[in-house]
């Protein structure tokens, strides 16, 4: 039976030490009668969020976005493990400091979370909300083939999907809080968050 709050086991990536692929962890954030809500508990890559020249930070058009459906989505998933993932349909990036930005809807199987889910499924603590990279990450950066932005003491920020109307995204930085001024070309963890489709077994 999966509930709120379980660590379970969900596709593979690269994240040992020397990259050696290893099951993914996930924490479950809610359940529902046929899904459950999953995020990585570990910042398990390394990216910028970025969009077409001279467009301001937007979920819709990022690369983050477009490598977590596409690229994120090939290698950490088998077919039937993709068939497992429940579409989500994401509409406003809230920010809760500056309302909402109505960008296109989007559907996605792989999505960041915002920042008014971050706050309701982490429950107001700062502390909770605080990542760890994987191994991988830690080995690339301290090689110097990564430069990872927002780094302390063995913990990551991490993005989120919530925009401020400008070149920069919002991310959880690596004490928890939620910060609005990371410039979208940052490299930064990255924590997928997905709707796994749940048999009445699983339950």
């Amino acid at each position: 039976m999966i509930k709120e709050g379980d660590i379970i086991k969900f596709g593979k990536y690269p994240q040992g030490e020397n990259g050696e692929v290893k099951p993914i962890e996930w924490l479950v954030l809610e359940v529902k009668p046929d899904e459950a809500l999953l995020i990585s508990l570990y910042g398990i890559e390394c990216k910028e969020y970025l969009c077409p020249k001279y467009t301001r930070s937007n979920w819709h058009d990022c690369t983050l976005r477009e490598w977590l459906n596409n690229d994120f989505v090939g290698l950490a998933f088998s077919e039937e493990e993709e068939k497992k993932l429940k579409y989500s349909i994401n509409g406003k990036t809230t920010l809760i400091e500056y309302g909402t930005k109505d960008w296109n809807t989007t559907k996605d199987k792989v999505f960041c979370l915002d920042s008014t889910e971050v706050t309701w499924y982490f429950k107001h603590d700062d502390n909770n909300r605080r990542c760890k990279p994987t191994e991988y990450i830690i080995k690339r950066k301290r090689d110097k083939k990564i430069y990872l932005r927002g780094f302390l003491s063995g913990y990551c920020s991490w993005w989120l999907r919530s925009d401020k109307e400008s070149f920069f995204a919002t991310v959880i930085n690596f004490n928890g809080n939620i910060t609005d001024k990371r410039p979208a070309g940052s490299s930064t963890c990255v924590r997928p968050a997905l709707r796994l489709i749940l048999n009445r077994g699983e339950l």
